[in-house]
């Protein structure tokens, strides 16, 4: 994606502002202090103006990407971009019963698989990581259930091959962004007509590439 165009200034790159995860878990969702550490502008998808931010959060030090309404100005009230950012759906304001969310697949206690070690935490745009996994290979749910693994590595995704029983192979992404801290990392599995999360506990770090 292109560097974004003009921003309000408390958006310019370097700029202290308030974010949240828009991931996390329970409500209400809490705002914390962060940094922008670059702004790129996507292309436009309806309501999606296609600005891309990432952040860094101060406390804990990890980065993700994020749209415009899941920021504010250090300071403010209330969300500073999309005036729906964190509000209620006009279906849910009417009282009317919104649609139902599209949610992973949970699997059965015991069987749920689980990334239990990387071969990196660290590691260049284009390098292989290995991630082994933890669970019951044969067990409903387990790996022989699965097919096409991603491995997400902030925002973007990387396809991944089962090398080994319980071993995937990816390569970080050529275009992830380096120097911005540890990233979020994600990993899913298609399993039967859905997709389905594969608990990752690691934040990953994409390194410059060395110069010669």
């Amino acid at each position: 994606m292109p560097a974004a165009g003009a921003l309000p200034g408390w958006l310019t790159v370097g700029q202290s502002l308030e974010a949240v995860d828009p991931y996390a878990s329970g409500r209400p969702l809490v705002w914390h202090a962060a940094t922008l550490l670059e702004a790129r502008r996507g292309p436009r998808e309806g309501a999606d103006d296609g600005l891309r931010l990432w952040v860094r959060y101060r406390q804990s030090k990890l980065g993700q990407w994020l749209r415009r309404r899941h920021v504010r100005e250090q300071g403010t009230v209330g969300a500073s971009g999309d005036s729906d950012a964190l509000s209620p759906s006009p279906a849910t304001a009417s009282g009317k019963k919104p649609a139902a969310r599209k949610r992973l697949k949970a699997e059965p206690k015991g069987t749920r698989l689980a990334v239990e070690r990387l071969s990196a935490k660290a590691a260049e745009p284009g390098s292989e990581v290995w991630l082994l996994l933890g669970g019951a290979p044969g067990a409903k749910g387990g790996v022989g259930a699965c097919s096409a693994f991603e491995v997400t590595f902030g925002h973007l995704s990387s396809p991944a091959t089962l090398i080994a029983p319980m071993l995937l192979s990816c390569l970080v992404p050529h275009s992830a962004p380096t120097d911005v801290g540890p990233c979020l990392l994600a990993v899913s599995a298609m399993r039967g007509e859905g997709r389905a999360a594969i608990a990752c506990p690691y934040t990953f770090e994409v390194l410059a590439p060395r110069r010669s």
